[in-house]
């Protein structure tokens, strides 16, 4: 079988898990879980580039399983352009069916970053789910490598409770 997310969704700071290993007369070969990308911005968020946390491809006689995409965290007051964010897993070429499932993406807007920092300091997170986030035009993927494996997924987040900002 393909491999399961873990993790949690709306505050994911784990990388991706790497491939099952497969002894080749040369030595132990895996290839790589995706990264983990923390971008905490006391600001908006210009993203017209791209941001990837994907796996490594496995190589075509590997014998072991794909590896599973890795994790993006953005928290800034608010993202807007036309890039790419990507934590995709990677798929096994060789002789076993477990493809890697795909990463996780959290957008969080709306947070400060002294509240970031020590929400990623503390693993708490409480937000509330945005449903339709219309200021970034860009593309998210989180994609498995195969039918075998479990998708990622792809979150943005408003800050929770009052906030009230005076200047």
């Amino acid at each position: 079988g393909g491999g399961a997310v873990y993790g949690t969704a709306a505050w994911p700071l784990a990388p991706g898990s790497p491939a099952g290993w497969y002894l080749y007369s040369n030595g132990l070969r895996a290839c790589r879980g995706g990264g983990a990308i923390h971008l905490l911005a006391g600001g908006n968020v210009l993203l017209d580039g791209t941001l990837k946390a994907n796996a490594q491809p496995g190589a075509q006689d590997y014998g072991g399983t794909g590896a599973s995409g890795g994790a993006i965290l953005l928290v800034g007051r608010r993202l807007t352009g036309s890039g790419l964010l990507q934590a995709n897993g990677s798929l096994n070429r060789g002789r076993t069916n477990a493809d890697g499932g795909g990463g996780r993406i959290a957008i969080w807007v709306g947070m400060p970053l002294q509240t970031a920092e020590t929400r990623v300091a503390s693993g708490y997170y409480s937000g509330v789910f945005v449903e339709d986030y219309p200021h970034f035009g860009g593309d998210m993927q989180a994609l498995r490598a195969s039918e075998a494996a479990d998708d990622g997924t792809i979150e943005v987040y408003a800050i929770s409770g009052s906030l009230i900002m005076l200047r």
